[in-house]
């Protein structure tokens, strides 16, 4: 189990990147939904937006639709993977693993 300083500190390291959809800094971090489970949010999926676009995807049908519609792009900034690399792994498990 993680525990709460290391936690934390993850979240202090995410305040500290740009903001994703406009670059300013510095950022709060914004927990996106789980894989399995929509409405649990966890610190592992976690992206950096300023406090405007923040409460923007809170608060607005458009912030709604852009964190849903970016969301595969967006797990995958939160687990370091380089964009658009998390649907190739998608498709690649999808068609059984691409080897032929």
């Amino acid at each position: 189990m993680t525990s709460r300083k290391a936690c934390d500190a993850d979240l202090d390291l995410v305040r500290k990147q740009p903001c994703l959809i406009c670059g300013v800094k510095p950022s709060d971090p914004h927990h996106l939904p789980g894989y399995k489970n929509a409405r649990r949010r966890t610190h592992d999926l976690v992206i950096p937006l300023c406090r405007m676009h923040h409460r923007w995807v809170h608060d607005t049908a458009k912030g709604v639709k852009w964190e849903r519609d970016n969301l595969l792009n967006l797990w995958g900034w939160a687990f370091g993977y380089v964009p658009g690399a998390i649907e190739e792994i998608m498709e690649e498990r999808c068609n059984g693993g691409g080897n032929g």
